[in-house]
């Protein structure tokens, strides 16, 4: 299951049309509560520490694609910290 929701999101996020046909605006407007979420990226640090070696390294993959676009879609105080909980 979790690596499947984590398929959903690289669709949403890289390789879905509506990604390529809005904005910037209109797509930060969108990713912004997910990306921002409290939620977020704790639960993507869980899927670090899975037993299963695949699995751990889908997160890898996932967060190693994703901290360009949290960069691009977030800013300072929550960019900051986002990246702190991933580093630490």
């Amino acid at each position: 299951m979790q690596i499947q929701i984590l398929n959903l999101l690289k669709v949403i996020f890289f390789d879905s049309k509506f990604n390529l046909k809005n904005s910037h605006i209109e797509k930060q407007e969108i990713f912004w509560p997910v990306l921002s979420s409290k939620y977020f990226i704790p639960y993507l640090l869980v899927g670090l520490h899975s037993d299963i070696s695949y699995v751990r390294a889908q997160f890898i993959n996932f967060l190693s694609i994703c901290i360009p676009v949290l960069g691009s879609y977030l800013t300072h105080p929550i960019l900051t910290n986002c990246i702190k909980s991933i580093m630490f």
